[in-house]
């Protein structure tokens, strides 16, 4: 059975979703939307939907992606909030792998500052200088780092503990100081979860990772068949915040005092 007709199976009322999930009721506009989207990643194209809350648009793409998936394909789930990334993570996948019947490999990519980097917080953590408040973030964050398995800020912050954005940033993982050859504990949280979407079929991100990777930003993601982006209504305000330049009153004073045919030696 091909992609359509296994999710026209799967949607059908009185179909295996009723049966895998209790509480499931068949609505039409989901069933639609749902073989919309198979179409879609079968023959290609774009293709948008405006549906009413309380239908089950997750379900409807994330079914169709999951089964993508399994033909050898990558699908990317693209949202603007992080609830909804956790609601697609903790509700709806395993909901699909109840349907499904299989344990299909899904991962969830943030932004390279949204994970601890083992090395940095080593280095900060061997400063002389401590605060009280520095101190107790040392304490609860390297406690933590010796038991989790992403490094993700969200993880700790689930735990009741909110570290300072100052602090964090000091030991978060950045780009300038990543290094392969020396890490505080074996592997690297950032490249870990980029390892994971490298073997999975379907990824879960945000609209500024993926608009990052398309222009050229390096946000690490793997190649992906199709993207669905969720929350579209914001997709325009992110993909011009990547593609817009912006400067202020000093920026613009800068390049007026330097004048025409001035190189930025001559002016300085």
């Amino acid at each position: 059975m091909d992609l359509l007709g296994e999710v026209e199976r799967l949607f059908a009322p009185s179909g295996p979703l009723s049966v895998a999930l209790p509480e499931y009721e068949w609505r039409e506009g989901q069933a639609s939307m749902a073989l919309a989207v198979a179409r879609t990643l079968r023959d290609g194209g774009v293709l948008a939907v405006e549906a009413p809350t309380g239908v089950g648009k997750t379900l409807a793409y994330l079914i169709p992606a999951a089964l993508r998936a399994r033909e050898g394909g990558r699908v990317l789930l693209a949202s603007t909030t992080k609830n909804l990334q956790e609601q697609i993570l903790r509700k709806d996948v395993p909901n699909a792998r109840k349907v499904l019947g299989e344990d299909f490999a899904v991962a969830v990519v943030k932004g390279r500052g949204a994970y601890l980097c083992g090395r940095r917080f080593g280095l900060y953590a061997q400063q002389a200088r401590r605060t009280a408040r520095e101190r107790h973030f040392l304490e609860v964050v390297g406690a933590w780092l010796a038991e989790t398995e992403t490094g993700e800020i969200e993880e700790i912050e689930s735990r009741g503990y909110s570290p300072p954005p100052d602090l964090w940033f000091r030991v978060s993982s950045d780009s300038a100081f990543c290094s392969t050859r020396e890490c505080a504990r074996p592997g690297c949280f950032y490249r870990e979860s980029r390892r994971r979407a490298r073997n999975s079929g379907v990824i879960v991100a945000n609209h500024a990772l993926l608009f990052s990777e398309l222009f050229g930003g390096g946000a690490g993601l793997p190649d992906f068949d199709a993207a669905v982006l969720d929350e579209a209504q914001n997709v325009e305000r992110v993909a011009t915040d990547h593609l817009a330049v912006r400067f202020g009153p000093r920026a613009v004073s800068d390049l007026l005092d330097r004048g025409p045919g001035r190189t930025d030696e001559a002016s300085g």
